[in-house]
């Protein structure tokens, strides 16, 4: 699961560098040769959704959601531990559901056979960013679960590799 982390990145660049690429392509197409490709617009809004979808997994390797944790930072050390481990465990329920919900949809508007304006692919091909984001979310929550709550050992490592991760962004 170590290397994962930074091919969830590496797509998350490869699909930031599409976009502005497309865009950059769309600006000099209609400014320069007064022409304009219809769809441009759409493939980069549906760039987009995946970007934000599939980086939320990413968010949850490298601790980047927010939170509110001054209550947290109060607590006793070992109350503070099953605030915790609750909220991780509360958070992992949401995610799991949320992909069951999101796939349920997705498999609906499968079903419906709904194409997108533009570029005439599958819509349901768009909104599988969502059960793909909450899965893979799903997935670093319960991997973040083992080794923050269940193999003590292993959190000084990550946290380690957190730092790693955030200095090869900046």
């Amino acid at each position: 699961m170590k290397k994962l982390p930074k091919t969830e990145a590496y797509i998350g660049a490869a699909i930031l560098a599409v976009q502005l690429v497309i865009m950059f392509m769309e600006i000099v197409s209609r400014y320069i040769f007064k022409h304009s490709f219809i769809w441009v617009e759409e493939l980069a809004r549906y760039l987009f959704i995946y970007f934000i979808f599939l980086g939320a997994g990413y968010g949850v390797t490298t601790h980047s959601h927010v939170t509110v944790d001054i209550l947290v930072q109060k607590l006793p050390e070992k109350v503070a531990r099953i605030v915790e481990i609750i909220a991780t465990l509360l958070w992992f329920a949401l995610a799991a559901w949320m992909t069951y919900l999101c796939a349920s949809f997705t498999n609906t508007v499968r079903a419906r056979g709904t194409i997108s304006t533009a570029l005439h692919l599958p819509l349901w091909l768009v909104y599988l960013a969502m059960p793909l984001g909450f899965a893979v979310m799903t997935i670093r929550l319960l991997d973040n679960f083992i080794r923050e709550f269940v193999k003590k050992e292993a959190v000084e490592e990550e946290h380690s590799a957190i730092e790693e991760l955030k200095g090869e962004e900046k």
